[in-house]
């Protein structure tokens, strides 16, 4: 239904960052290098719109593709989400998509820790309320060192994922730690 498919070397996720059509994300059973996940040559995406049915929903932007679709499958149907090809992710993204917006910042669970994510972190902040965001507030989960969104959800029970969603949700922050 996410559209997300296989290869015979990759799977692909759907990019949809709407400048344009549909861009397929590869991530290949046997990445070169340090990529783990590869675009189309020359192409620059901003965020992939996962859902948003309005513009005044709260906003959630997840650092990450999988984290993404986990976000989708685990967050409250009433909020928007956007996903980020890493923590710099948003650097080509239109983030006009905040103004007016509740924005709850899902990244890495190395956030406070990784000086490279934590300065990520802050510039994004510091955009999305230039861009006219009501707030931006940074999701804590239960996450160790790199741990994504769908690390923390997978090693939950299926029936608790949601409900431990809404209750970091509740307790977001509205200052990066450190």
């Amino acid at each position: 239904a996410s559209g997300i498919r296989s290869t015979p070397t990759s799977l692909e996720f759907p990019w949809d960052d709407g400048n344009g059509p549909i861009i397929w994300q590869s991530r290949p059973d046997h990445p070169k290098g340090d990529a783990k996940y590869l675009f189309p040559r020359g192409a620059k995406v901003g965020f992939n719109k996962l859902r948003d049915q309005d513009d005044t929903s709260p906003l959630a932007i997840i650092e990450g593709t999988k984290q993404g679709w986990a976000g989708l499958s685990y967050l409250p149907a009433h909020m928007a989400i956007y996903a980020m090809a890493g923590c710099h992710g948003y650097t080509h993204a239109d983030l006009s998509v905040a103004e007016g917006r509740e924005v709850f910042l899902m990244l890495d669970a190395d956030c406070s820790t990784n000086p490279a994510v934590y300065a990520a972190a802050e510039a994004l902040t510091k955009k999305l309320k230039l861009h006219g965001a009501k707030s931006v507030s940074y999701v804590e989960t239960t996450g160790e060192a790199s741990d994504g969104l769908d690390d923390v959800l997978a090693a939950l029970p299926e029936g608790k994922r949601a409900s431990m969603l809404r209750t970091w949700l509740a307790a977001a922050p509205a200052k990066l730690g450190k």
